[in-house]
């Protein structure tokens, strides 16, 4: 009897890291698409899979922002950047009905890159594909 209550402990643990660890990489996309607000204290970069639903005149875009920004002073200098694999495309709306697509071509081997100064607002980012597609990117948004 006694032994038998020694090993349930034991493997009561063993037990509980697969599950901490099934809790926190299920969690990783929810962390993805917090939300950022300027000022950026450095680089940050997101990482997820271009493409979805949403067919649009910049490819087929997720039906929720891959991320969101806002920018909470009067203008921000930001460079946002994206690396992919194949035909990712970058769709930013932003407030008074600024609106970029940015897609890839043969010479820049699947990086868009889009600096600029942004008005005070909400942006929202979306990473397509002009492919039905879902490829792996990584996302880069930094201020000047």
């Amino acid at each position: 009897m006694l032994k038998g209550l020694l090993v349930q402990p034991f493997q009561v643990r063993w037990l509980a890291i697969p599950l901490a660890l099934a809790s926190v990489f299920s969690m990783a996309p929810i962390a993805r698409s917090q939300a950022l607000t300027t000022p950026l204290s450095g680089t940050v970069q997101v990482s997820g899979l271009s493409g979805g639903s949403q067919s649009s005149a910049c490819g087929n875009l997720p039906a929720a922002p891959s991320q969101t920004l806002q920018v909470t002073e009067t203008f921000a200098s930001l460079n946002i950047a994206l690396q992919g694999e194949g035909k990712v495309t970058l769709f930013i709306q932003g407030p008074g009905g600024f609106s970029e697509c940015r897609t890839t071509d043969r010479f820049n081997d699947g990086r868009i890159t889009s600096p600029g100064l942004l008005n005070q607002g909400v942006y929202s980012i979306y990473v397509g594909n002009e492919t039905a597609a879902q490829t792996p990117y990584t996302l880069s948004i930094s201020q000047n």
